[in-house]
């Protein structure tokens, strides 16, 4: 079955879609909630964030790298003791050149998927159509966008032909994505 090939926007959505999930490691919600906050701007208080109870992809002067902070009630599990009542913050490391597709994604991929709509704020925006009301992922559209960068680009599954890695680790890391972001 021949695929459609997707606009280098949704490209670059799909790649750091899979890049923050498998380097975050969080539930979709926390990930599809995730604001941001451009270079050289305010951070976000946490006490906003835990307000909002979602986390901000931001920029770390003092560590030089892209930051994401994610305050423990934004969490499902915000009483456990891995927590304890602190946020969860994570340099994201510069391999494989992330920060200059986080770069290209923030200065010329995310304004072409809104195509001029509203911006919710949040770092993973839909693919703005005319028939479409927000710009903002909700459980089920954020789930099928992340299906198809796993389908497209992601591991492959011997039934339907798709995916570009083969081996019997990728069918494995399929199972345990695939679980993952089902129990969200």
């Amino acid at each position: 079955m021949a695929q459609a090939s997707a606009s280098p926007s949704v490209v670059s959505r799909a790649f750091l879609m899979l890049r923050f999930g498998l380097h975050l490691g969080v539930r979709q919600k926390n990930l599809r909630q995730l604001l941001i906050c451009q270079r050289r701007a305010p951070a976000s208080s946490e006490r906003r964030l835990e307000t909002l109870k979602c986390g901000e992809l931001r920029w770390n002067e003092r560590e030089g790298g892209w930051e994401a902070f994610i305050p423990a009630v934004a969490f499902k599990n915000a009483g456990s003791s891995y927590f304890g009542r602190q946020p969860f913050r994570l340099l994201l490391p510069d391999l494989g050149g992330l920060y200059d597709q986080i770069g290209a994604y923030l200065k010329v991929h995310r304004p072409r998927l809104l195509g001029g709509a509203a911006d919710p704020g949040t770092f993973f925006v839909k693919t703005m159509k005319a028939t479409s009301k927000s710009a903002a992922y909700d459980q089920n559209t954020f789930y099928e966008a992340w299906r198809l960068a796993i389908q497209r680009y992601g591991i492959f599954n011997p039934y339907t032909g798709r995916g570009r890695h083969r081996g019997p680790v990728a069918a494995w890391a399929a199972k345990i994505l695939n679980k993952a972001w089902e129990d969200a």
